[in-house]
């Protein structure tokens, strides 16, 4: 059973009040409760933390443009090297393709072939 907008509820329907209904009675002193702790000190609540590294890779090209590789968020920084493999991005300039690719556990950047 739910206490939704003053009205009682099971699944899709309406259940009417009942008086001496220990559930009903639950239900509204939780409500209750919980009215009585936001308009006074607070509810205390506990957030998700997830920490993210924002990874962004740029380089110059041969023939002097630029290539930027998209920034990537990574939810562990453990996770850099194999979530950056295999991405393409292409000069602004002159189009030369580029991949990341790993060598010797380090992230580098070659000439897509």
């Amino acid at each position: 059973m739910r206490l939704i907008e003053g009205k009682f509820y099971e699944g899709d329907r309406v259940i009417p009040i009942e008086f001496g209904n220990k559930e009903q009675i639950k239900l509204i002193n939780e409500a209750k409760r919980t009215m009585d702790e936001l308009t006074g000190d607070g509810m205390v609540v506990y957030p998700d933390i997830e920490e993210v590294v924002k990874v962004s890779v740029s380089i110059e090209c041969v023939c002097g443009g630029g290539v930027y590789f998209h920034d990537r968020e990574i939810g562990n920084d453990d996770d850099v090297i194999e979530e950056m493999q295999g991405n393409i991005a292409s000069c602004g300039k002159c189009r030369k393709k580029y991949v990341l690719d790993v060598f010797g556990g380090d992230l580098v950047v070659k000439l897509k072939q």
